[in-house]
């Protein structure tokens, strides 16, 4: 009898152990996809928001890679109507949805480091509208209908490819009816919006960016990208989140907790073709890239029409 309970025991505290250990804070890079397991059902398979191994417009790809042996492919087929193409998200930390990554789990990721490859086919045709990418933000306790864009969402940021090829990035921080949307593109490293970082297509870029959420009531969040290692955003006074506000605001509890492929498209689809995703990493730190490569010089005498 006495050797049973000493058994119980000892397994209690095994248990408390283990579970003490699964919540510890996490360090550096704890999500790392390259889809090298060979298969679309390790990651990005949100259950209400967007799933790889559900859609016929992903699929792994062997031939075009970032590194290793395989890649995720976004097929973009003629004739897909605005709305039309299919996303996938993954959710992390303390993300209210599911499935939630195991490795941080329930952890309130207040400054967070995302990055990702991307590469569009040659000649990929962004039409007059935009394509957007990624999605990187916060889901919170309650939804935000009220407010525009992403309901589900309590803040967060888009990186896009505006027509002509021009990358961007903007937020969304649900402060009310209007003013909720602010533009944080490239302004440093010889780029701004007269002389935007335009996209080539064909090639493989790797972006970083930091999302840093502000204090309640400060305006003292982070923003900053990198493409291949350079430094092309720095915004050092963001408003992400703002207290709640009768019907509008956010619960400062949460942090990063979500990345989302978006690709949307705001014009008809025109053509087949394709963009390739590979390493996608989440991090406490800041990520090395690698060999870097320095990013194509500002363009001159180019004038952006909006």
């Amino acid at each position: 009898m006495t050797s049973v309970r000493f058994t119980a025991v000892t397994a209690a505290v095994l248990l408390a152990v283990t579970v003490l250990r699964a919540q510890t804070p996490v360090t550096g890079i704890f999500f790392d996809e390259g889809w090298e397991s060979g298969s679309l059902t390790r990651s990005f398979n949100s259950q209400n928001f967007g799933s790889v191994s559900s859609s016929s417009e992903f699929r792994l790809d062997g031939v075009n890679t970032g590194t290793g042996a395989w890649s995720l492919r976004h097929a973009f087929i003629a004739g897909t109507p605005v709305g039309g193409i299919d996303t996938a998200t993954q959710h992390f930390g303390d993300a209210t949805s599911g499935p939630v990554w195991p490795t941080g789990s329930g952890q309130h990721f207040q400054d967070l480091y995302v990055q990702y490859r991307f590469y569009y086919s040659p000649g990929f045709d962004f039409g007059t509208g935009h394509y957007k990418q990624f999605m990187i933000g916060t889901q919170d306790n309650r939804r935000h209908d009220e407010s525009c864009c992403l309901p589900f969402a309590a803040h967060y940021i888009t990186l896009l490819v505006e027509r002509g090829a021009v990358l961007q990035a903007e937020g969304y921080n649900k402060q009310a009816t209007t003013g909720q949307r602010f533009d944080i593109n490239p302004n440093t490293g010889g780029y701004s919006d007269s002389q935007p970082f335009v996209v080539q297509t064909g090639r493989w870029y790797t972006l970083q960016v930091r999302r840093r959420l502000n204090d309640a009531g400060v305006d003292n969040g982070i923003f900053q990208m990198w493409m291949d290692g350079v430094l092309i955003a720095d915004y050092r006074a963001v408003r992400y989140r703002v207290p709640p506000n009768g019907s509008f605001g956010s619960d400062f509890t949460y942090g990063t907790n979500f990345a989302h492929i978006a690709d949307y498209s705001t014009t008809t689809v025109s053509r087949n073709q394709e963009i390739y995703y590979d390493d996608v990493r989440l991090s406490t730190t800041f990520i090395a890239t690698g060999p870097v490569t320095t990013p194509p010089a500002p363009p001159t005498n180019v004038r952006v029409i909006r």
